[in-house]
């Protein structure tokens, strides 16, 4: 409770104490199948699909912006894929109804064949039946996914530690023909072992909180290491939280 009060006086997300496992951080927060978080980003969609052409408007964490962010993280790794496959086609995990693809569609569109997002079924019920294209679609599952659409490029962008069994997702990533990886917005710590939290979110976004791991850096790099994962680069980026460091990782399968 008192998290959740210093989310919304500061006006800010904000990370509980740790917990023992993923499932007791799930059980002290609301998770993401809150139905208002769905709701508040799928009426923008529909009120501004309407108005405006399939790729001119923005939309992140169900807030409007009237300019698109350029992502450099994003157009750099595109780029450099794109030296070694003339055809890319992403695979992104956990991308809400399009917004990283929507925001930096202007900056991408010449390099991008292909753009999936696997998410949970709200969104894609909704994107498939409002959004979808020849080149743009959602899925449920990420193995159905790298069935029917043969990604060579996957992006976790603010996702991986969102989710149950991340390591996991990564596993199977590992057994497919996706070549690069773009693991953008990573939360790390400089334990031995990852860390189970609760991430709070303001009211003035909307009323929500998650489950999140914050990664052990070491424990990370050597799960990569032992997949047959090579990093490429690190970005270290600016964190909204005190001891803990977000960072992007490009890495390619060996």
């Amino acid at each position: 409770m008192l998290n959740k009060i210093i989310s919304n006086l500061l006006g800010r997300v904000w990370v509980s104490g740790k917990y023992s496992s993923w499932e007791s951080a799930k059980e002290n927060s609301k998770g993401y199948e809150n139905f208002k978080i769905f709701d508040q980003i799928k009426n923008i969609y529909v009120s501004k699909i309407k108005k405006y052409n399939f790729h001119e408007f923005y939309e992140r964490d169900g807030l409007l912006f009237n300019k698109k962010i350029k992502d450099s993280e994003l157009l750099f790794f595109v780029k450099q894929v794109y030296k070694v496959n003339k055809k890319i086609k992403v695979v992104d995990f956990g991308g809400s109804l399009g917004s990283l693809y929507f925001s930096n569609y202007n900056f991408i569109k010449e390099y991008i064949n292909e753009w999936s997002i696997v998410e949970q079924k709200n969104f894609v019920d909704f994107g498939n039946k409002f959004l979808k294209k020849n080149n743009f679609s959602f899925f449920y599952d990420l193995k159905k996914c790298i069935k029917n659409k043969s990604p060579n490029t996957a992006i976790f962008s603010e996702s991986l530690q969102y989710t149950e069994k991340p390591y996991n997702l990564l596993k199977i990533i590992s057994k497919s023909k996706i070549d690069f990886i773009l693991l953008h917005n990573i939360p790390f710590n400089i334990t031995k072992k990852d860390q189970y939290r609760v991430q709070y979110v303001p009211k003035k976004i909307y009323d929500a909180s998650y489950p999140i791991t914050i990664f052990s850096f070491n424990f990370f790099l050597s799960f990569l290491k032992k997949n047959n994962f090579k990093i490429l680069s690190i970005t270290n980026l600016k964190s909204p939280f005190f001891k803990i460091s977000y960072k992007s990782l490009i890495i390619q399968k060996m």
